[in-house]
């Protein structure tokens, strides 16, 4: 996002080391000055500043791991909803669970809300992943 749209600020919260270091070390080969790399838990953060869009990725914890698809993207968006307030996009990045949704009004607390689920084309995984807005 911080390449696509060098305008935007873009903060990435993780709690590993391994990731952190990593995101660090590609933000320094890449002099990128519009990002903040946060080592914490999303459950500690305290947000600061108007969140326009939560991107994410590999979502799951004790609580919601054996939870269907739709109920994990309906726990998220209440839990953020409630730690940043306001209107927000949350994209997901997520497997071929996502096609098993009869419709995407039930993944989102607010009903007026929409949701929409799309391909991604990944020579990598043969496994089909997917992008989920919720809006």
């Amino acid at each position: 996002m911080a390449i696509l749209k060098p305008g935007s600020y873009v903060k990435l919260l993780d709690k590993r080391d391994k990731i952190i270091r990593f995101l660090s070390h590609l933000n320094a080969s890449l002099k990128l000055k519009n990002i903040e790399i946060i080592h914490d838990r999303l459950e500690t953060m305290q947000p600061q500043d108007d969140i326009k869009v939560a991107l994410i990725k590999n979502f799951s914890n004790k609580d919601i791991s054996g939870m269907k698809l739709a109920d994990r993207i309906n726990y998220v968006y209440g839990y953020l909803h409630k730690k940043i307030g306001g209107d927000f996009k949350m994209v997901f990045l997520t497997g071929s669970e996502a096609t098993r949704l009869d419709s995407c009004e039930v993944a989102v607390v607010d009903k007026s809300l929409n949701c929409s689920a799309r391909a991604i084309d990944n020579p990598f995984y043969t496994q089909k992943r997917f992008i989920l807005e919720v809006v």
